[in-house]
């Protein structure tokens, strides 16, 4: 069992390890400066859009770090959680008839699923109060 959780634990890391080096390039925007880089694209129906709705106001850097925050906790609390389901599914799958593992693995499920829950909850507060005063 030992073996098990500490592979499902290097699997996991090594999972966020390389789900971090895509970050980058996934925020490159090659448009990005489209709209100021011309002086005549401010007549363009696209870049009117863009300046209407205010997407180039920045946002207040602390709502911001407090966005990213709350949106890392919310994915590692989700990573820990579903290996948490995991580990619980695999102690109920291998309990031999033996009531206490039985019992171990669901309650380990059961906290789980709570756990999830009370994260998804908390990342919504948190993300609904930071678009309320924004």
């Amino acid at each position: 069992m030992k073996i098990i959780t500490r592979l499902l634990l290097i699997l996991s890391v090594t999972g966020l390890i390389f789900t971090g080096l895509g970050v980058k390039s996934l925020a490159f925007d090659p448009f990005s400066n489209a709209c100021t880089a011309n002086k005549n694209s401010d007549k363009t129906s696209v870049c009117q859009d863009k300046t209407a709705s205010g997407a180039n106001n920045n946002p207040n850097p602390i709502y911001h770090i407090i966005s990213v925050t709350a949106n890392i906790i919310a994915v590692l609390g989700g990573i820990v959680g579903v290996i948490t389901i995991m580990i619980g599914g695999l102690n109920y799958v291998t309990s031999g008839g033996n009531s206490e593992a039985i019992t171990k693995g669901k309650k380990r499920i059961i906290g789980a699923l709570i756990g999830l829950a009370i994260i998804a909850l908390a990342w919504t507060l948190v993300s609904f109060g930071i678009k309320l005063v924004e």
